[in-house]
């Protein structure tokens, strides 16, 4: 019954799609046909996506299918990942959880549901109410998290008690598992799960219409019960139907549906019973696909079984195997994951390679296949650093190094110092205790964000951006970063930096006698020198600011400067030749109409040698 629902539901996402598609309507694209592949190395604690997107469980901030690799929005500091059925899942090292995907039985997390069917979350966002986590793994619409004390933690679809709580209520926020604890390793099968327990025993609930919680019944379960007959385990599996355990003697056993050889022992009966996969030694590693499973040996050599009318087992073929197979011209695998209807896996040089279905482009190898995508691996195109994969129903993700550091804490306070036509003063509170870096971003007016000179030291918290362009609005963020990640953004910032009239525009008058003098110092290459008293330069500007530019010196004397009839003395004697000076600004003058004057005043410092006066520009916004 209930493999048929969810059979049916994953099969009518497409179908839905496909008319859609067919009929020209304006829904997310389900079959993507090409794209072109760029160029992604994984940094510590990041992750990709890539294949079926119709709910966003690839991260990428769209519902487009996506036949390439693509950065998960805004994710760092990743130790874990997790593909659930057609959603997300990443723990980073501070111990909080993130989620992405589908959310109509509230399998994110997110103390929330949505509608209709293909409803969810394009970006990764915070699971409420749960910390402390250090491992994740997803489900058929539902989610668990271990907790570093040893707890479960389960939220999402509870219609056959996967939540393990005691009921088949779903829930849309994180709750405990009843009765568990020292737990070290955890599994989410299509809708029943596994814990294993630091004592060596193995524990499972949720449905058992197959034997898959391996108590020799096919009675399920809201609450966990004890898998029978197995001791000396040292990893676990699940999807599906299907159950597997890693034994530290290297064997691999396996219980629960077998239609189609997934149990690996030579028969297609299922066992209500762990029974031993055949053939198989010196196993390291496990993970399971829906219908299929997977072993990895100390060789690096990758072995397949069950289902593989897709080509899922990578052995050249689409028969189906009661036996392990081992797949084809695979070596030096780390890591490895297993989908609806196709597998990854992670070589030592850190490329990601792929096989099975391809129909929404979860291989990754830059365009879709209406048949089988591939009977044997293909590399994810352009894609680099990977050191995990997960892999959900049609969607794949990949994670770079686990991070060991938790991200920084965000920079506060950023403010606005001093503006001019050509510089913008940052300055923030630095609130992170083990950053090592500051990024600032900046976009130019609707733009995009994007980094602004290069990474700041730790011990920074100020920036002065002197590569912008007058007269125009900028918005500024700034992050930390470290080892694990980059800390969440700061406040964000705006400001227009000032329109530069020089000395020698038209729109500034002069009466009296001034003369222009070309200098390659001032701006625009000259300024207008004066000593009368009786004359003056003028601007009359639209705005709410100005700046006075002004050259100082040994033979400069004191200036009048008057805004809106507002008079102010400027000294303007230094000791040595200055060129380019601000010495005087008035801002949040009322918006509108406004004038301001310079004149010699004929007056000298008792240093100067003179009265003269220099000008160079005003500066207006």
């Amino acid at each position: 019954m209930q493999r048929s629902r969810l059979a049916a539901l994953w099969r009518l996402g497409r179908t839905i799609s496909l008319l859609a598609l067919v009929l020209g309507l304006a829904t997310p694209a389900a079959f993507a046909g090409s794209t072109s592949p760029g160029s992604l190395t994984l940094a510590v604690g990041t992750v990709a996506g890539w294949g079926y997107n119709q709910s966003g469980q690839v991260g990428n901030g769209n519902t487009t299918n996506q036949t390439h690799a693509v950065p998960v929005s805004g994710l760092n500091g990743v130790k874990g990942i997790a593909a659930g059925w057609n959603h997300s899942l990443a723990v980073l090292a501070d111990g909080s959880v993130y989620a992405w995907g589908r959310n109509d039985a509230g399998q994110l997390g997110l103390g929330t549901t949505c509608t209709p069917f293909l409803c969810g979350v394009t970006t990764p966002m915070l699971v409420s109410g749960i910390s402390g986590v250090i491992a994740v793994t997803g489900g058929d619409e539902y989610s668990l998290a271990l907790k570093a004390d040893g707890t479960v933690w389960a939220w999402g679809y509870n219609g056959s008690g996967q939540l393990g709580d005691g009921t088949t209520t779903d829930r849309n926020s994180p709750g405990p598992v009843s009765g568990l604890n020292g737990v070290i390793a955890i599994a989410a099968g299509g809708i029943h799960a596994l814990a294993l327990k630091s004592d060596g025993s193995l524990w499972a609930w949720g449905d058992n219409s197959f034997g898959q919680l391996g108590t020799g019944s096919l009675i399920g379960s809201t609450v966990p019960v004890r898998v029978s007959g197995l001791s000396g385990i040292t990893a676990i599996a699940a999807s599906g139907y299907h159950s597997l355990a890693l034994k530290a003697d290297g064997t691999v056993w396996a219980w629960g549906d077998n239609t189609y050889g997934e149990l690996g022992n030579g028969t297609t009966t299922a066992s209500a019973v762990p029974v031993a996969v055949s053939g198989l030694s010196g196993v390291r590693a496990i993970a399971a696909g829906e219908y299929h499973s997977l072993a990895l040996k100390s060789d690096g050599t990758l072995w397949a079984w069950g289902n593989n009318t897709e080509g899922e087992l990578g052995n050249g073929s689409t028969t189906n195997s009661s036996i392990p197979v081992r797949v084809a011209s695979l070596t030096g695998v780390i890591a490895m994951a297993g989908g609806y209807f196709h597998t990854l896996a992670v070589k030592s040089d850190s490329t990601v390679w792929a096989w099975g279905d391809n129909n929404d482009g979860e291989l990754g190898n830059g365009h879709t296949s209406t048949g089988i995508g591939s009977t044997t691996p293909i590399q994810v195109v352009g894609l680099s650093g990977a050191a995990a994969v997960a892999a959900g129903a049609g969607h794949s993700l990949a994670m770079g190094p686990p991070a060991t550091t938790a991200p920084p804490s965000a920079p506060t306070g950023l403010t606005v110092g001093a503006v001019t036509f050509e510089s913008v003063a940052l300055s923030w509170t630095d609130t992170a205790t083990n950053a090592t870096g500051y990024v600032v971003e900046r976009k130019a007016g609707s733009g995009s964000y994007a980094q602004v000179g290069s990474t700041l030291p730790a011990s920074a918290a100020a920036f002065t951006d002197t590569t912008v362009a007058p007269f125009t609005t900028y918005s500024y963020r700034v992050k930390a970063v470290n080892q694990g990640g980059s800390s969440p953004y700061s406040n964000e910032v705006a400001v227009k930096t000032y329109s530069r009239n020089e000395d020698s525009s038209p729109n500034v008058t002069y009466t009296g006698i001034w003369k222009q003098r070309s200098d390659t110092h001032c701006s625009g290459d000259s300024c207008h020198y004066s000593s009368d008293p009786n004359g003056n330069a003028s601007l009359t500007w639209t705005g709410t600011d100005v700046q006075v530019v002004m050259t100082t010196g040994p033979m400069m004397g004191k200036a009048y400067v008057v805004v809106d009839g507002a008079l102010v003395v400027v000294d303007l004697y230094s000791p040595t030749l200055q060129y380019q000076q601000l010495v005087y600004a008035k801002t949040g003058l009322a918006i509108g109409s406004h004038t301001v004057k310079v004149s010699a005043s004929g007056i000298k410092n008792p240093a100067s040698s003179g009265t003269t006066v220099a000008l160079d520009a005003f500066d207006t916004r």
